[in-house]
């Protein structure tokens, strides 16, 4: 097993569900704005938008202080939340944070995107402190790519065995392809098997797990024809990808 398989294995069913959805809606996002607003500009509100919203605002309460973050705050401002006659506002650590989030135009832009983001967290059961990473990382991607392009190509298979590996253990089967597509949006792997050069045979068979091959095989086997490529180039695409993940890893610590 490729050690990406094996990250793809690791991450929680509940995590990949949420990383797809969360592409899914940043994606509409960029797509509402665009004609408007540069990607690099709506990445940077997203991101200033969550770390904003991981400061923690000091709440006076008759019997104690008590500490909330300042998303959570902006989503609930109730005495629950703010204190029993909205104490915090005035403060230091409230208006530098959950005030901006509630006030600034700008950022009130991206709100709904954070909402609904914290609401497919809570429906899959998925704590913020784990979800918002995932939700930054994929907004990072609309910063402009400055990786080597055998670096970009790599990701690409990475992913679509992160998808298939997903397709595999939800164990689900579907009468029709559309009915598939529908149970797995924005999963790269079935946009491009919606498509020429491949049929029907080959939708059914992505629709089949139990046929492949396995899921490294099945997913080059899709890239070779996609990209008409052979296999020596999308094991060095992947070997490249795989170094630069390793690299960035490291350098975090």
């Amino acid at each position: 097993m490729s050690a990406r398989e094996h990250s793809a294995r690791s991450e929680s069913l509940p995590c990949t569900i949420f990383r797809k959805q969360a592409e899914g809606i940043v994606k509409q996002l960029v797509e509402k704005l665009g004609p408007y607003c540069e990607k690099e500009k709506i990445a940077t509100l997203l991101l200033e938008y969550l770390r904003l919203g991981k400061v923690m605002v000091k709440v006076p309460f008759p019997r104690e202080t008590r500490k909330v973050k300042a998303i959570d705050m902006a989503e609930n401002f109730l005495p629950a939340w703010a204190g029993p006659n909205f104490e915090v506002i005035g403060q230091s650590d409230f208006e530098s944070s959950t005030g901006l989030l509630m006030s600034d135009a700008s950022l009130l832009l991206v709100q709904p995107v954070i909402s609904r983001a914290r609401q497919e967290a809570r429906e899959l059961h998925l704590s913020w402190s784990v979800a918002q990473p995932i939700l930054e990382e994929i907004v990072r991607r609309l910063y402009p790519d400055k990786r080597p392009r055998p670096v970009q190509l790599g990701e690409i298979p990475a992913r679509i065995v992160e998808e298939l590996v997903q397709i595999r253990s939800s164990g689900q089967r579907f009468p029709t392809f559309e009915q598939f597509r529908t149970a797995f949006p924005h999963f790269i792997v079935v946009e491009i098997v919606s498509a020429r050069p491949f049929d029907d045979e080959d939708r059914e068979l992505l629709m089949a797990p139990q046929r492949w091959a396995g899921v490294t095989t099945h997913c080059h086997g899709i890239l070779k024809r996609y990209w008409n490529k052979s296999e020596e180039t999308l094991k060095w695409y992947r070997k490249e990808y795989n170094k630069a993940t390793k690299g960035r890893k490291r350098r975090r610590r």
